[in-house]
């Protein structure tokens, strides 16, 4: 039945549903694409807000008790949504003085894909 339909549409109605077809798909794209960068730049500073804090509250343990320091550091990372895998690494200078804390996480292909140009 819908095949019968649309042979009888004419050829000026056929080409006008396939551009617009094609229009709302690139409009699509496009919405999606803003929405997995805002995805992604949320991701980022999520992380990055959360190693802050880690820091701060590790680094009320320095110079004194450093293995608390880290111990205090990765456990507020871990309470505040970031998994065990996430923490690259917990490290002291070697004075003691200064903690650093990296954490990494894996964004799903998909996102990526639809943000490619605008990934720092």
């Amino acid at each position: 039945m819908a095949s019968k339909q649309l042979s009888r549409l004419s050829f000026h109605w056929r080409v006008t549903l396939l551009v617009s077809a094609l229009v709302l798909l690139g409009i699509e794209l496009v919405v999606h694409g803003i929405i997995a960068k805002r995805y992604y730049d949320l991701n980022v500073e999520t992380l990055r807000l959360t190693a802050v804090a880690a820091v701060k509250k590790g680094a009320q343990y320095l110079p004194t008790d450093p293995n608390d320091a880290i111990r205090e550091a990765d456990a507020y990372a871990e309470g505040h949504g970031i998994a065990h895998g996430e923490i690259v690494f917990t490290e002291l200078s070697s004075n003691n003085s200064v903690l650093t804390i990296r954490l990494v996480r894996k964004i799903p292909l998909r996102f990526v894909v639809l943000v490619w140009g605008g990934l720092p």
